[in-house]
């Protein structure tokens, strides 16, 4: 009896394996698919993100509009134009990222895992696909990043102060 139990098992967790293969292999070409659908996508969004326990800030910058908020909910959003200098400086920096590496950026400090600084991210969104990166502190992006973020917030400064 524990011999055909042990079979039994055996045959289930090879072919939970096998699926698993099969399902990995699909993920793949699904991926390579998306990104070759990303890439050819010149529409995008760019969203900032940082966030902490007392502490939330959004930055959805378009070609056409700049949204800000500081509320979680999204209920308080105010709306900016999008001026044309910014708008061709990001689409280049966009242009220029690799990515793979985009999303696989490694944070230079790690102070956000002890609340020492909020979690940021950026995304940078075209139709339905999406990249984002891993978290990093706010105000310490990854070199391969850090002009992009900078460029992010100083137009979100830029548009606060007007306020």
């Amino acid at each position: 009896m524990k011999f055909l139990l042990s079979l039994l098992a055996f045959v289930i967790v090879t072919e939970s394996c096998n699926t698993r293969r099969e399902s990995v292999a699909g993920n793949t070409e699904k991926l390579a698919m998306e990104k070759k659908n990303f890439q050819n996508s010149s529409d995008f969004e760019i969203a900032y993100r940082a966030s902490t326990r007392g502490v939330f800030e959004y930055t959805l910058i378009s070609k056409d509009e700049v949204m800000l908020t500081e509320d979680r909910n999204f209920e308080k959003k105010r709306y900016y134009p999008t001026a044309n200098d910014d708008w061709k400086i990001l689409d280049s920096m966009v242009a220029a990222i690799d990515e793979v590496k985009f999303v696989n950026l490694e944070a230079p400090t790690s102070k956000r895992h002890y609340d020492g600084a909020a979690h940021a991210t950026v995304t940078i969104i075209r139709g339905e696909n999406e990249l984002m990166t891993p978290t990093f502190d706010h105000g310490h992006p990854p070199k391969e990043i850090e002009a992009l973020v900078n460029k992010i917030l100083t137009i979100r400064e830029k548009l606060t102060k007007q306020e």
